[in-house]
């Protein structure tokens, strides 16, 4: 079958890969000069950096994409790193402890911060827990692993539909306590009206700011390890990019897809940018 991937940050890439991998004939088309989309290492003066602060889930062993990587054969080129982000605010500072605290150590110093939301960081907590279960529970077989994503998907679904405003504002009355929550949304270019609430827990996962937390506590389900990559988010890149193109795919950059062709109900073709047209 022939495959056009249209974007070459980390899902296109490893699409890419998998794809050329199972035998299919497979062009990337990328519209900048570089592949990697946010994930794509910038140089200049002899010196080279990520776009941001690329804390990733994930990359552990026997994690879903450590498995991507030995799938591919290229996990020994992809070095984990154990890290933390700290946050500063003007009239305080989220901390990474000296001794590991514990899982809910930020909930504890917040409390103390902003005493009058400490009911609402217990709400806020126990939502968190139900989001990170259901993410560890997705995909899992078998009935008592259906039965356990039920229970904890019934308590939030009429929360589904809120957007990360309606969320802070149903736990937190101060600002400030919202922002430490929202503010990471910049990196999404993403206002707290628009962003999807019950992606706030995912993207402020607990172990981004301690690497001692425990991965599995109390009664939950397995959480995700967040780790940096050594030498950059670059590595990755490259390692699928050479993945993918040692299996015969075609990586093609300053090249944007411009449209679809659909007949049938089926994809026919895809126009470009330079005036090719791949079907």
């Amino acid at each position: 079958m022939r495959v056009v991937v249209i974007g070459t940050g980390l899902a296109g890439l490893t699409a890419t890969a998998l794809l050329a991998k199972a035998g299919h004939a497979v062009t990337a088309l990328e519209q900048h000069e570089q592949i990697g989309g946010v994930t794509a290492t910038l140089e200049r003066g002899g010196y080279r950096w990520d776009w941001g602060q690329m804390l990733v889930p994930d990359f552990g062993p026997a994690e879903p994409a450590r498995l991507i990587l030995e799938e591919l054969g290229v996990s020994d080129q992809v070095q984990a790193v154990a890290g933390y982000r700290e946050n500063y605010f003007p009239d305080f500072r989220i901390q990474h402890p000296p001794e590991c605290l514990g899982v809910y150590w930020r909930k504890d110093y917040l409390e103390k911060l902003f005493p009058e939301d400490a009911a609402g960081l217990d709400r806020y907590y126990k939502i968190y827990d139900r989001v990170h279960d259901i993410s560890s529970l997705v995909g899992k077989k078998g009935l008592a692993a259906k039965l356990r994503l039920w229970s904890k998907l019934l308590p939030i679904a009429r929360k589904k539909a809120w957007s990360a405003q309606q969320l802070m504002d149903s736990c937190f009355s101060r600002k400030e306590l919202q922002a430490v929550f929202t503010a990471i949304l910049a990196d999404y270019v993403a206002s707290p009206t628009v962003f999807p609430g019950l992606l706030v827990p995912m993207i402020n996962a607990e172990g981004q700011y301690d690497e001692r937390l425990p991965l599995q506590y109390g009664r939950h389900e397995r959480r995700q390890s967040w780790s940096y990559i050594e030498n950059g988010m670059g590595a990755i890149v490259d390692a699928l990019a050479g993945a993918a193109r040692a299996r015969g795919a075609d990586i093609r950059t300053g090249e944007a897809g411009t449209d679809v062709r659909i007949e049938a109900g089926r994809v026919t073709g895809v126009a470009t940018s330079s005036g090719a047209e791949y079907g």
